[in-house]
């Protein structure tokens, strides 16, 4: 099974010495991406690193694994704002970015940081911002007059090392969501749900694909996995999520404890 973790970017686990310990473990056990949750604040804790600037400091200190979010609410920020702090990130790491993409969740942090909005807004903010995104990534320079975004000669320069642009990973379920997953997402991975509904999750992105002529396109079936503290107990779960579908698994340690965490992903890389 292809592996990847989630390193929880809340509370105790904000140590960029431990951090940085886990990614060059990861990357040394064959691990494929370094994921981190992508909030300024968090019902647990409102203690956390900036994302993106953590990922720019795991990239500096690792050569292979790639990194990304799980997932970026693309409504928090000012889309243009992000193209250019992925475009940047991809390439001075040599492109290994993974931009997880969700339209967000947690109220508090966006009447914070940023302006909350119902869900059909925020998944319209979060289309709108994915097209900007897009053209800024793949266009010399960018006019955009959308619904809530501008952008008059814009230009990112430069561009991301990953071609046309590097992959947007959805963490969804929502149908609408899903079905943007399929026209424009790269790769799907999902939390907190069962096997039955993984596989159910996984027909409609497929069916949307198809509809879209988009099933041609590389597509990584993911999902970030809170397992328990022995990988052994949840081999049978593992491998009904592969049955469901499952590329890569993504192991969240938070429920893990930070104790245990580096103790974890030695073994997880023998069990699963």
């Amino acid at each position: 099974m292809r592996l990847g973790i989630a390193y929880p970017n809340i509370g105790e686990w904000v140590d960029p010495v431990f951090a940085g310990k886990v990614a060059v473990e990861a990357e040394k056990l064959g691990y494929e991406v370094f994921m981190t949750y992508d909030h300024y604040m968090l019902p647990g804790s409102n203690k956390t690193f900036e994302a993106w600037i953590f990922l720019t400091y795991i990239a500096s200190i690792t050569g292979r694994i790639k990194v990304g979010t799980v997932v970026t609410p693309i409504p928090f920020r000012p889309p243009a704002m992000l193209a250019k702090m992925v475009a940047t990130l991809d390439y001075i790491s040599g492109g290994r970015v993974i931009v997880g993409v969700g339209a967000g969740w947690h109220q508090p942090e966006f009447e914070a940081f940023s302006k909350w909005s119902p869900l059909k807004e925020r998944v319209d903010r979060t289309l709108e911002g994915i097209k900007l995104m897009i053209d800024l990534w793949t266009r010399d320079v960018v006019d955009f007059k959308g619904k809530f975004y501008v952008a008059k000669g814009a230009v990112v320069d430069p561009k991301p090392i990953q071609k046309p642009y590097p992959p947007l990973w959805f963490g969804t379920t929502g149908k609408r969501m899903l079905r943007l997953t399929a026209k424009y997402g790269d790769g799907w991975i999902p939390v907190g749900i069962n096997v039955e509904e993984y596989s159910k999750y996984r027909d409609y992105i497929e069916e949307y694909r198809r509809k879209y002529s988009t099933i041609g396109k590389k597509f990584t079936y993911s999902i970030m996995f809170r397992g328990k503290a022995d990988p052994n107990e949840d081999i049978d779960r593992v491998k009904e999520f592969k049955k469901a579908g499952l590329q890569l698994l993504v192991l969240d340690l938070h429920p893990i404890g930070i104790k245990n965490a580096l103790a974890y992903i030695r073994k997880a890389v023998e069990v699963f």
